[in-house]
């Protein structure tokens, strides 16, 4: 979405990537939260972190904006070193089991990889579904049109900065939704989410697969992860 249709490349994904992270962990250890809500908690900092950097860095272009993103993964870098409290400091947030899936009075453990899995491929198919309505709803077609000629929009009369915005923004949830079920998955948030090193691999992954078709970022994290499993 930021990349392919907005043309916005950011090396500050794996800031919310850990924030998402950081925010579920934290929520089933201090909380007990339930898989959704602490899914939705994860998203919605992301989303919120990412509306905060939005703000100081959409008016910016090119490297400018990229260095930019850079200097606040950076800075969560930092802050999950040092605020131990909540992040655990350099060994990562550790202590909390996976949540159960909450379905009315019922609670559904999700202990097997199976289960895992499919609600996996559940909210992939939930978030792919939801880009490809947005792409062709109104906002798509402006972001596509930002990317072409950002000036003849502005001209004509739109918030280019807005469309950048609402566009970081969303990547800032989606990306934030991924760092959610990582800790659910691994039980486990390391430091190392909000590297340099993870901003790179999110980056190459959307460029591997074909920024320019829906599909592309799924197949660029197959073939990502595939070459990191072999190499």
């Amino acid at each position: 979405l930021m990349l392919g249709q907005a043309g916005m490349m950011s090396f500050g994904q794996s800031a919310f990537f850990a924030i998402g992270a950081y925010a579920a962990g934290y929520a089933i250890k201090a909380w007990g939260l339930t898989l959704i809500p602490t899914l939705v908690f994860g998203s919605l900092l992301g989303g919120l972190a990412a509306v905060f950097v939005g703000l100081l860095t959409v008016r910016l272009r090119d490297v400018y904006f990229i260095l930019m993103t850079l200097a606040f993964a950076q800075l969560v870098y930092f802050a999950a070193l040092t605020w131990r409290d909540v992040t655990g400091g350099p060994s990562g947030l550790s202590g909390f089991e996976r949540p159960e899936l909450a379905i009315g009075v019922t609670a559904l453990p999700i202990t097997s990889p199976v289960a895992l899995y499919a609600i996996v491929a559940a909210l992939l198919l939930a978030v792919f579904s939801f880009r490809m309505v947005l792409m062709r709803a109104p906002f798509g077609l402006s972001l596509m049109a930002m990317k072409d000629n950002p000036d003849r929009l502005r001209a004509i009369g739109h918030a280019v900065w807005a469309y950048r915005l609402w566009s970081f923004a969303v990547g800032g949830m989606m990306t934030g939704l991924a760092g959610a079920l990582y800790a659910v998955q691994w039980q486990l948030v390391p430091t190392s989410l909000a590297g340099i090193d993870q901003s790179a691999a999110i980056a190459f992954m959307s460029i591997l697969g074909g920024v320019g078709h829906p599909l592309g970022p799924i197949l660029g994290a197959g073939i990502y992860i595939w070459l990191s499993d072999i190499v």
